[in-house]
């Protein structure tokens, strides 16, 4: 079996150590850091951003001095990848340049998840990124003001144009969308796809959003739009959608018990320098474990709070889902002699996005 999907979760075949540690009750470091350079303030304004950032808000800027070196140490204790994403907008940061920089000069992969808007900030080393991945969510300027709530569609179009005019490689550049009941219709899909096919970009994916109002049909409509538009184009263009899990979970076609230990192959640093336990919980304060301004990120990964919450946490009490869901069930369930597996090869496309967990 090949795998072309950067986004499967049968990638942490490549981190069986992490994996063996993890069922052994050890708290290895991430293999993932992701870091939120931006938070509060954003140049767009998305109705649906799970960090409630906006044009309204105060501007918080991650501390780059610190943060460097944070990950300088993290990468001596075996984290491997780097991804620049919310809280906010990466590209508002004035250093972004400077500290994607050094990111790659530690030895670092490293990828950005962005609005595009500023895009062009990071053009003259964005060759050396694994990837840089754009949240469009529209094929359209019309559906762009529906869900970005911003003007700035044609800029983000020449951006991604400029990229490639540059000479970045088309397949680390791919367009991101967020499925809402704005843009889930079968004809804002397809131009969508079609409009990324004259872009030129290296692929598309495709990931459900969880409101209340996107009601469980809606979902399963457009996951089914979705993968006919792949048969369709897959010729001209890589499409990819989320895990099936999380389409499942999303439309609460699935439940989810156990400990939630694999939130430990992804590490978060927020602007203001807090640790947060896991993605989810990035804005609840009992599950902060600490501030890398204050103390060192090791400690904060290690220490006993850390330790607790990944006792008492349990994937049943947390009515979200999210990433780690769908290692746990590849480690877990009646797949878990996949970890074992001699046969599953995996395409050099979907190689380079190994250590983003």
């Amino acid at each position: 079996m090949k795998i072309t999907n950067p986004f499967d979760p049968r990638k942490i075949l490549f981190h069986k150590e992490t994996i063996n540690a993890i069922k052994q009750g050890l708290i290895p470091y991430p293999v993932t850091l992701e870091v939120d350079l931006v938070d509060g303030f954003c140049n767009n304004n998305c109705y649906y951003c799970c960090f409630k950032c906006s044009s309204i808000n105060k501007i918080i800027l991650q501390n780059d001095r610190i943060l460097l070196k944070k990950l300088k140490n993290c990468y001596k204790q075996g984290t491997k990848a780097v991804e620049l994403v919310g809280g906010s907008e990466p590209t508002l940061h004035p250093e972004l340049l400077t500290i994607s920089k050094s990111i790659i000069d530690m030895g670092y992969d490293i990828g950005i998840v962005t609005n595009g808007v500023l895009i062009h900030r990071i053009q003259s080393i964005a060759k050396y990124f694994n990837f840089i991945r754009i949240s469009l969510d529209s094929g359209n300027e019309k559906v762009y003001r529906k869900t970005h709530r911003s003007n700035a569609y044609m800029t983000v179009i020449r951006n991604i144009d400029g990229l490639i005019s540059y000479g970045v490689n088309p397949n680390k550049i791919g367009l991101s969308y967020l499925c809402l009941p704005e843009n889930s219709h079968y004809k804002d899909i397809k131009e969508f796809v079609k409009l990324a096919i004259s872009l030129c970009v290296g692929y598309v994916v495709f990931r459900p959003a969880v409101l209340h109002k996107y009601c469980n049909e809606s979902i399963g409509n457009t996951l089914i739009s979705i993968r006919r538009l792949k048969r369709e184009y897959s010729k001209k263009i890589r499409i990819f959608y989320s895990y099936k899990n999380r389409w499942l979970r999303a439309s609460n076609q699935m439940s989810k018990s156990g400990e939630c230990k694999m939130s430990l192959l992804t590490g978060i640093i927020q602007a203001d320098g807090r640790v947060p336990f896991c993605n989810l919980y990035r804005k609840v304060k009992n599950y902060n474990l600490g501030n890398v301004y204050k103390k060192d990120f090791g400690k904060i990964w290690l220490g006993q709070k850390h330790k607790k919450l990944l006792t008492d946490m349990r994937r049943e009490h947390c009515s979200k889902f999210c990433k780690a869901d769908d290692y746990w069930d590849i480690n877990t369930t009646k797949r878990r002699n996949t970890l074992k597996s001699r046969k599953i090869q995996f395409s050099n496309f979907s190689k380079a996005h190994r250590n983003f967990l």
